[in-house]
């Protein structure tokens, strides 16, 4: 019975951490959102790239449940938290700044936007 939770949680922890590439769906489509859903769609981003880390830990640190799906979900979302990570300390005016606009293909902060 665990054995199966642990690979229903595998699955959903690839999901969400493949769920923040949907942004990209906008970018090429050229589709500019408003500021406040393009707040929100940022922040979603964000949890979905913690949460999917914090479930792929959860099921690679189980022995009977370390597969190559929860070893590629624990890259894919250790890889964008590092990019997350490395977008907010790259603006140095914090006040000026929207983590949208990296999502968005704007540019990491006002200071590099075109």
């Amino acid at each position: 019975m665990e054995k199966k939770k642990l690979q229903n949680i595998s699955i959903a922890a690839l999901i969400i951490s493949v769920l923040p590439f949907a942004t990209l769906i906008f970018v090429f489509l050229q589709i500019v959102l408003p500021d406040g859903l393009r707040t929100v769609w940022g922040g979603i981003n964000i949890a979905c790239v913690i949460m999917g880390l914090c479930l792929s830990i959860i099921c690679v640190k189980n022995n009977e449940s370390r597969s190559l799906i929860n070893i590629i979900s624990t890259i894919i979302s250790a890889l964008l938290l590092m990019l997350v990570i490395g977008i907010i300390f790259s603006c140095t005016d914090v006040q000026d700044w929207t983590l949208l606009r990296i999502w968005q293909g704007d540019g990491p902060c006002p200071q590099h936007s075109p």
